[in-house]
């Protein structure tokens, strides 16, 4: 993963994705384990069109990550990635998107009676 400076985060826990992205997969995914949730970071390899949105979810379909636990997505990308992302995230306890300039990850969408829309997960950074 690259540093800070480019909006990624930082590199910790065990790790895993999808090889690289290729003309059908024109995105990379990776992921990072932590106790109570896991961060899934997505790289595109260009410009990513709507009509490759099923391949996409496919991809991210074929992902080992626990439902059970909660589920950070982090990337560059248009809007309608995110939401088709995080709408097929919906059974994950909780779901949250990266956000830099906070150092941590806005829940977005919670099943969990202790995480509530809005809250910050803060996520620890090298810097």
């Amino acid at each position: 993963m690259v540093g800070k400076s480019s909006g990624s985060l930082p590199q910790h826990g065990a790790g895993g994705g999808v090889p690289l992205a290729t003309e059908e997969t024109p995105i990379k995914f990776k992921i990072q384990k932590f106790e109570s949730f896991q961060v899934l970071e997505f790289e595109l390899s260009g410009v990513i069109t709507p009509d490759k949105l099923e391949v996409v979810l496919r991809d991210f379909r074929k992902l080992k990550l626990a439902m059970s636990k909660g589920l950070v997505i982090s990337g560059r990308g248009p809007i309608w990635l995110y939401a088709a992302l995080i709408h097929e995230a919906h059974p994950f306890k909780w779901i949250a998107t990266y956000d830099p300039r906070l150092d941590g990850a806005v829940i977005v969408a919670s099943h969990d009676p202790n995480r509530k829309i809005g809250e910050i997960v803060k996520i620890k950074t090298d810097c």
